[in-house]
């Protein structure tokens, strides 16, 4: 499961936000909230550093199984 492949604390919202901003085309990110909490754990994916090449790849896989 694509979960299992992310760092202890990284929800998978996390995860596809920094998988986005992580992308050399992307500058910003419009956010969507249900509540506060959601908006501070979506503003603290910004503030994590890159994802680790395996995470990132594990990722692209997913999304590509999709299109």
């Amino acid at each position: 499961m694509l979960a299992d492949c992310l760092p202890d604390g990284m929800t998978m919202a996390q995860a596809a936000i920094r998988w986005i901003l992580d992308q050399p085309s992307a500058h910003t990110i419009c956010i969507g909230a249900k509540n506060i909490e959601d908006y501070r754990s979506a503003s603290a994916a910004a503030e994590m550093s890159a994802l680790d090449t395996t995470i990132r790849a594990a990722l692209e896989l997913w999304v590509k199984a999709l299109i």
